[in-house]
């Protein structure tokens, strides 16, 4: 799991990080239709989480959460999801955690 935010990239093979991650990502519920947050004032300065079964093989699955937004845009095998709401910040939260 390769995490890019505003600090850089990095990544993660310890099965402890890339379970939680996966675990807080799995718990999100459906955006509410509309979107609660058309426009995000902060857009590009969130995380972007890719899932790929080794290093270095195509990235399966991907998270784009966005920080000080509540959306979650999430792509699986190149097909994009509906939207997912982080409106806590949980997310985003852990994320800067193992980005320090």
């Amino acid at each position: 799991m390769t995490i890019t935010g505003p600090r850089g990239s990095r990544t993660f093979t310890s099965p402890a990080v890339i379970s939680r991650v996966t675990t807080l990502l799995n718990g999100l519920p459906a955006l509410p239709p509309p979107p609660a947050d058309p426009v995000c004032a902060i857009q590009g300065a969130g995380y972007d989480v890719q899932f790929a079964v080794s290093r270095g093989a195509l990235t399966w699955a991907e998270a784009t959460v966005g920080q000080g937004c509540q959306d979650v845009d999430v792509t699986v095998n190149g097909v994009g999801q509906p939207q997912l709401a982080d409106p806590g910040g949980t997310v985003v939260s852990y994320l800067a955690s193992v980005m320090r």
